[in-house]
């Protein structure tokens, strides 16, 4: 049977005699008193509390087969292994009863998810603790999170979304994975298990790294938060080098494995052992990476070349007003394009140099204006907006990452990723399963199975045919293909090399 959200929404809202077993749920509201409920692909999530205690009650807009023996299958593996590092996840077959369209009426599976509200989603318990300074907070953190990430790979079990929102952090420090809808169990009669049980190693090492680097230099977080590693499995970083740079001066043996590892990999990184070897040794270490972490990563931000920006006069004005600012605020960027993003309490907006309110405190997270434009964050997902507020690019993305040299955004929707302008036009469609940097004129992009590039507007420049590949540097790129590495330049030209 065929729903809409708003069949769902309908039953979940009015719940007397609509569930079998779950007679007493109640949906959670927001302050104008709406249903609090997420979507990915055609499941839906609710927000519920059942006999006292909150809980995700997840539907699907179709009732499919495969869909129904995968949620079965998945929830009685987690019966079985009941492991601290997961949250109960329960199968109810024909639980809710809900009407179509068409007033047509009938049963439906659901699943009920343990959701605790003493939990939080680890950028925001970043965000807090990062916010305060607490660096031991942290620490426990990476140990406890590393500890997670060395079960969840000797374990063989492939989680399938790995990434912040779906790491729950409790008050103890202690982790907890949610959100198992893309779960693989460890089977000996599925074919395709081993090409996918190492689908978690690149987002787990990204997270580590992530941590461990705000753990050094709380002040980091800010511009982590926006940025990939904390968002989506990027195999290779452009944050990398940098990582490997402060890693080796600090002589932090761990990051400069999981690095390497990184550096090293095509789009799923192999290696489990090497990789649980590195992140047990990671839980452990207590080497500081560096304080002045934010200070590159602010710099890796800025534009290479000179800016026109404030005056002399807008800058020392600004000066004089910035402890009156610190005293208002519990954040306080730096002046960029006459703006500065300020924090109060979890919202983030701008003012001007004199400290008037700009653009409102509405945001989760919001990044400096670079070329008119700046990063936010809303409902846990990402947009672009300009100088006054407009949104270039809605609030719905799991990744917005702006290029203001080059004027595209590399966006990321549903585990897909694509390039817009700066007004938001779509130049490349969400088509590749990853994407490189952007900063070249040829982008490096992951298609079903092999590497290509193509240029700004989507065109393809060089075939996909490369089992790896990395981007462009001073003229040419590293790629490999049938076992062979070579080097091409941008015209797709090939010379043989003995290079790894």
């Amino acid at each position: 049977m065929a729903l809409s959200i708003y069949n769902l929404i309908e039953s979940v809202c009015n719940p007397a005699g609509r569930f079998k077993t779950l007679r007493e749920i109640g949906v959670k509201t927001d302050e104008k008193g709406d249903p609090v409920f997420s979507y990915s692909g055609t499941t839906i999530s609710f927000s519920v509390v059942w006999k006292g205690r909150s809980y995700l009650l997840k539907c699907s807009l179709r009732e499919e087969q495969e869909n129904t023996l995968s949620w079965r299958r998945i929830a009685a593996y987690l019966q079985r292994i009941r492991s601290s590092f997961l949250v109960g996840y329960y199968y109810l077959s024909g639980e809710m009863l809900v009407f179509n369209d068409r007033g047509a009426a009938g049963y439906i599976d659901v699943v009920l998810m343990e959701y605790p509200d003493h939990m939080q989603p680890l950028d925001e318990f970043l965000e807090k603790a990062c916010m305060e300074g607490d660096k031991e907070r942290i620490r426990k953190l990476l140990t406890e999170f590393c500890q997670m990430a060395v079960w969840l790979i000797n374990d063989n079990l492939v989680h399938g979304a790995i990434r912040a929102s779906n790491v729950m952090i409790d008050k103890d420090c202690s982790v907890h994975l949610v959100n198992y809808e893309y779960m693989q169990m460890p089977r000996s009669d599925a074919p395709d298990y081993e090409s996918i049980r190492d689908a978690d190693n690149v987002m787990v090492a990204n997270l580590a790294l992530g941590i461990k680097a705000v753990a050094s230099d709380p002040a980091a977080f800010r511009y982590l938060r926006g940025n990939a590693i904390f968002r989506f499995p990027v195999v290779r970083s452009p944050l990398l080098p940098m990582f490997a740079d402060v890693a080796r001066e600090a002589g932090c043996e761990p990051v400069l494995r999981i690095v390497e590892m990184l550096s090293c990999s095509n789009h799923t990184l192999h290696g489990r052992l090497a990789l649980s070897e590195a992140l047990r040794k990671l839980a452990g270490d207590r080497t500081e990476l560096g304080v002045d972490l934010s200070v590159k990563l602010a710099n890796e931000r800025k534009p290479s070349a000179a800016e026109p920006d404030d005056s002399d006069a807008r800058r020392e004005e600004y000066l004089l007003n910035r402890t009156q600012l610190q005293s208002f605020y519990c954040w306080v960027g730096p002046v960029c394009e006459s703006l500065i993003c300020v924090r109060k309490g979890d919202l983030w907006g701008y003012v001007d140099c004199s400290g008037n309110e700009a653009l409102p405190l509405r945001y989760e997270w919001a990044s400096d204006f670079m070329e008119g434009r700046a990063e936010v964050m809303r409902n846990g997902c990402y947009g672009l907006i300009d100088k006054t507020g407009k949104e270039i690019l809605p609030a719905i993305y799991e990744l917005v990452e702006w290029n203001s040299e080059r004027g595209i955004a590399k966006v990321a929707c549903d585990g897909l990723f694509g390039l817009c302008d700066r007004d938001g036009k779509e130049l490349v469609p969400f088509i590749y399963r990853w994407m490189g940097g952007t900063e070249n004129d040829l982008i490096l992009v992951f298609s079903e199975k092999h590497y290509g590039y193509i240029r700004q507007d989507g065109t393809a420049v060089i075939p996909f045919r490369y089992d790896d590949a990395y981007d462009f540097k001073d003229g040419t790129a590293l790629v490999v293909r049938g076992g062979k590495s070579y080097k091409i330049d941008m015209q797709g030209r090939e010379e043989e090399t003995t290079e790894e």
